[in-house]
């Protein structure tokens, strides 16, 4: 007896194993389609219709299905869902993670329009938010501010 549940435990863990790979494979895969349709194909419409589908939930959470419609917002310059992402993304119950990419995102944006405006307000949220964190953001907020000075010179 014990030894059957020992290897019905392994045979548990294989198929666990397995199907963790074909979702990480199965996400790549994804990214790199979605990509194309972005990109190279230069289909935004497409590609939002796409990240609202209902099955992208079992493969990606829900703010990186955010940050993928950010990207796609960007590249197709609507601004006024940009304006309604970034007051999502400076509330302080989004995920500080995907929140501090995605600012960072968006600065670039902002900087890239020449709107010094929006850009100091990232600026700003992005000071508050990596106050007090490690090193590895504070290493993005001087990147960031870099960014921001090459922008805007004083």
């Amino acid at each position: 007896m014990d030894m059957n549940w020992i290897m019905f435990a392994g045979l548990v863990t294989l198929w666990i194993i397995i199907i963790l790979l074909q979702l990480k494979r199965l996400r790549r895969k994804t990214l790199n389609q979605l990509y194309v349709i972005l990109y190279e194909n230069n289909d935004p419409a497409t590609y939002e219709v796409l990240l609202n589908n209902r099955h992208f939930k079992l493969l990606f959470t829900n703010e990186a299905i955010q940050s993928l419609k950010l990207e796609g917002w960007i590249a197709s310059d609507q601004e006024e869902k940009i304006l309604a992402f970034q007051r999502l993304a400076e509330s302080p119950e989004y995920s500080v993670k995907y929140n501090v990419g995605n600012l960072r995102i968006l600065l670039n944006y902002w900087c890239r329009k020449k709107n010094r405006v929006e850009a100091e307000k990232i600026l700003n949220v992005l000071r508050t938010k990596t106050a007090g964190a490690g090193k590895k953001q504070k290493e993005v907020l001087e990147n960031v501010e870099r960014i921001f000075h090459q922008a805007f010179p004083i």
